[in-house]
């Protein structure tokens, strides 16, 4: 069994060690926070060009598709060469994928 000071001393390392951890903790948030800010402001910047702050309009082309998986062969054919985004609609149940490079948006949603 262990004396009085040996707990003592035992609790001391565990204090001192939990401190080094908090610091190493806060010091990563702190990176991550600069990091966060930092992509806040650069797509504050861009969406200030487009609404109206630079008055430059984007005008993309709506392509119909009949069906999900053509959408889905065009997103795998764009996959790595074009800046795009995809998302599905369970309510419609469909794909929509917006190719920005391209300036082309694919859907199976039906628009008048």
């Amino acid at each position: 069994m262990k004396t009085k000071k040996e707990l003592e001393k035992d609790i001391e390392t565990l204090k001192k060690s939990l401190e080094e951890k908090r610091l190493n903790i806060s010091n990563v948030l702190k990176g991550y926070k600069k990091t966060k800010e930092h992509r806040n402001n650069l797509s504050k910047s861009a969406i200030g060009n487009i609404n109206g702050r630079g008055n430059k309009k984007i005008y993309f082309e709506f392509l119909q598709l009949p069906t999900i998986e053509d959408v889905h062969k065009e997103i795998l054919n764009d996959e790595g060469k074009f800046t795009q985004s995809v998302c599905f609609s369970t309510f419609h149940n469909a794909i929509t994928q917006i190719n920005f490079t391209k300036k082309i948006i694919r859907s199976n949603i039906k628009c008048n």
